[in-house]
């Protein structure tokens, strides 16, 4: 197997919660309770973030609660805690 080509320090993240974007545009947040060579994460208390827009260009976002997860590596392209706002690039749709 080979390490993943992911930049990204989970070890600075563990019992922290983040915000993590995934290839297709999932938006998931929960507290990283576990990490491997390959990056998969394991969130602990995750939503899955979906955002909607109405008719009139409203952005609304609703929570769907998810539990104990694990995101495979492969599919995170990027982290940010919590606690920010996400950055310019992040889905909004």
């Amino acid at each position: 197997m080979q390490q993943s080509d992911c930049a990204i320090n989970f070890a600075s993240y563990v019992d922290k919660a983040v915000l993590i974007k995934c290839s297709g545009g999932r938006k998931i947040s929960g507290v990283v309770k576990s990490f491997d060579d390959l990056s998969n994460v394991v969130l602990q208390d995750a939503d899955e973030l979906i955002d909607t827009t109405s008719a009139d260009g409203e952005v609304s976002t609703r929570h769907r609660k998810l539990g104990v997860v694990v995101i495979r590596g492969q599919t995170i392209t990027d982290v940010c805690p919590a606690h920010l706002k996400p950055v310019a690039g992040w889905p909004t749709g």
